[in-house]
């Protein structure tokens, strides 16, 4: 009785840290953490995290849900009315669990908006655990196997670009929990270098767009804060130069350097090509699936799913279970909206994730740059850790909201 006093006492920062490590564990799709492929799937355990976390929340908190701004919650009316159309359309197990899932994001987004920035603490520690899992497959599994230098450490043992989506989420996270700027320079120095670490190219754009982004619009904070702590930055740089540079010599950038140049060659093979069957097979087929989607848009789409489409003889999309093929989902986040639940639910993702960078601070309009990098060249926000961008919708509303009620943003007119 006395550790469930205990807990009460402290409900109310359990629950949105219960939020926070369903948002990462449904991301987490490694095989080093289950006993086989069908026993503690981490994502189910992030889910049940994710419903316990709602219907606590329900039970201890008094939840007065504001309707505005409308720029937000139209668009979430949009989308689940075109995930509902899909399930009138189409009654298949695949429609109505697309249902299911946007009730219970649309309640991980109200949840977000009502607890803050409480959830983003146990994201920070994932991250920078997941990071450190990086640096030890680097430094004991891949020094020993250099001719499989790419990992997503603890996250995926295999998928390391949804890895980089996990850091480069909790990267973002950083700049609201970590208060300390040194503490944050080193968290940032870990998690950056272990993205570049997982030998994915997608990593390199995300971080030199994100850099590109500072340089253009927070240049003059940045070089303050690293002014102010050139010994620490002194001392992280060299080391990691060290640790990388060992890196590459074992033969890390070579898996790297093969894919950028494979992505490169694929790219210009594919714009020659004159049927889904003659295009490059890059990444299992991508540029087909960009093909597929770019040449088969409709108002209610053609279907939920997590992973692959079916479709017929020629690669385009079909409405029927007995279709001939199954066709990779397109790694492109609004195209995936798109083919899946049609062009006004990707029309009204695209608003709200535009309308939240538009309105959040500056930290968090640095947290909107990484997704959107993210979504540009992969399908995880949506599919893989797709709660999180709801979170994050949450986040900016609450931040602007308690912003405007301490009277710093009185000018802005969410309502």
């Amino acid at each position: 009785m006395r550790y469930w006093h205990l807990i009460r006492r402290h409900e109310h920062t359990i629950v949105p840290w219960m939020l926070g490590l369903g948002l990462m564990l449904f991301g987490t799709h490694s095989k080093w953490l289950q006993w086989d492929d069908n026993v503690i799937f981490l994502p189910w355990i992030g889910v049940i995290l994710i419903i316990l976390a709602v219907n606590w929340a329900i039970r201890v908190e008094t939840f007065s849900f504001n309707w505005r701004p409308l720029w937000i919650t139209i668009p979430i009316g949009i989308i689940l009315f075109a995930m509902m159309m899909r399930l009138a359309i189409e009654r298949t197990m695949e429609s109505f669990a697309g249902v299911a899932f946007i009730l219970a994001f649309i309640s991980v987004y109200i949840m977000a908006r009502h607890y803050g920035k409480k959830i983003l603490f146990l994201i920070v520690w994932f991250t920078a655990i997941e990071a450190l899992s990086v640096f030890g497959y680097v430094l004991f599994v891949g020094s020993w196997h250099t001719e499989d230098m790419t990992t997503g450490g603890m996250v995926s043992g295999t998928n390391y670009d949804v890895a980089i989506g996990i850091m480069g989420i909790g990267l973002g996270a950083g700049l609201f929990v970590i208060q300390s700027h040194k503490r944050l320079i080193a968290y940032s120095s870990l998690v950056v270098a272990a993205m570049f670490l997982t030998g994915s190219p997608e990593a390199l754009v995300v971080i030199g767009c994100l850099m590109v982004y500072v340089a253009l619009y927070h240049r003059h904070e940045a070089w303050r804060i690293l002014d102010d702590n050139r010994k620490l930055i002194s001392t992280i740089g060299a080391s990691l130069i060290v640790f990388i540079a060992f890196w590459a010599v074992i033969g890390g950038m070579n898996q790297t350097v093969h894919r950028i140049s494979e992505m490169t060659h694929n790219t210009v093979d594919a714009m020659t090509v004159e049927s889904f069957e003659e295009a490059p097979d890059y990444g299992d087929g991508r540029f087909p699936a960009y093909e597929r989607a770019l040449t088969s848009i409709t108002p209610f789409g053609h279907g939920f799913s997590l992973f692959h489409y079916r479709v017929d003889h020629n690669g385009a999309p079909v409405d029927s279970m007995d279709a001939p093929y199954e066709g990779i989902i397109a790694h492109n986040v609004p195209l995936v909206i798109v083919e899946q639940i049609g062009l006004f639910g990707a029309i009204a993702w695209v608003a709200v994730s535009i309308y939240c960078f538009m309105i959040g601070s500056n930290q968090m309009r640095i947290l909107w740059v990484i997704i959107g990098e993210l979504c540009i060249f992969d399908h995880f926000i949506w599919t893989t850790i797709a709660p999180v961008w709801w979170a994050i919708v949450g986040l900016t509303i609450w931040e602007v909201d308690n912003e405007v009620r301490k009277g710093k943003l009185a000018h802005v007119h969410i309502h």
